[in-house]
């Protein structure tokens, strides 16, 4: 009986050592899973997110940041302040009296300072010039000025004699705090027009003539110009109208019209 023995070539493998391992499979866990985020502790959390809300806050109409875009309201001394830019702005022409008195009564019941804002920002930056109405006369005819963009200085002559003279300072421009309107007239009317909220005074010496202010008597507006009319009148009529705001397109003699009804009811 005979044993036979085979040999193999190939040498036998080596079995890996558990160092090696545990090296592959660190780096198959590293390639294939996201690496892990790093944990911070709950209130460092809450900070963190706090101020990435703040950094990414919309920015303001007045550019700062991490301000509150909730409106802010106004005080008595910024409505004070445009009050006074709107007054200037009277003066220089660049409002009519009628637009002057009703910003100024925005201005003052305004509540934030965009409402404040509003009021001044359309103002032109230079004013187009306008002639003055320095006088105006009547002889056996009628005479009319105003209407339109007008430019009253601080005196004005108004002279009717045997005609109607008609000044509409609705949409007139005053120059100054005060002016002065002189009116001279025998046998006819003189009708001046004032937005209703302006200061009028109303003075002089009427023979067999009347002199009046018709209008709703509402207290004068803080900041509005004084007009002032001094009158000198025999068989005649001097009449100062007091219109409210909303009749600023209604013509004179339908104002005249609607403010002797309502005197009447």
């Amino acid at each position: 009986m005979s044993t036979r023995c085979s040999t193999s070539s190939e040498s036998p493998r080596e079995q890996p050592s558990p160092r090696d391992l545990a090296g592959a499979r660190h780096r198959h866990e590293s390639v294939t899973k996201p690496p892990r985020k790093r944990a911070f502790p709950p209130f460092f959390q809450a900070s963190l997110g706090a101020r990435h809300q703040h950094g990414s806050r919309k920015r303001t109409k007045r550019g700062r940041r991490g301000v509150s875009e909730i409106a802010v309201l106004a005080s008595d001394a910024e409505r004070d302040h445009v009050v006074t830019l709107l007054r200037e702005a009277a003066v220089e022409g660049r409002l009519t009296l009628e637009e002057f008195t009703d910003r100024m009564g925005r201005a003052y019941l305004a509540r934030t300072n965009d409402a404040l804002d509003e009021l001044i920002r359309d103002l032109p930056s230079v004013a187009a010039p306008r002639r003055r109405t320095r006088w105006l006369f009547a002889l056996l005819s009628s005479a009319r000025a105003g209407g339109g963009r007008a430019r009253l200085g601080r005196r004005a002559l108004c002279t009717a004699l045997l005609g109607d003279v008609e000044l509409d300072l609705r949409r007139a421009t005053i120059e100054g705090d005060v002016t002065t309107i002189v009116v001279l007239a025998m046998l006819a009317d003189v009708d001046v027009y004032v937005p209703e909220g302006v200061e009028v005074d109303l003075s002089g010496v009427a023979v067999l003539a009347d002199k009046q202010v018709r209008g709703n008597e509402a207290p004068p507006r803080r900041g509005t110009p004084l007009v002032r009319v001094v009158a000198v009148a025999a068989l005649a009529d001097v009449t100062v109208w007091q219109v409210p705001l909303e009749w600023s397109n209604r013509a004179t003699h339908e104002v005249a019209r609607a403010i002797g009804k309502e005197l009447e009811a």
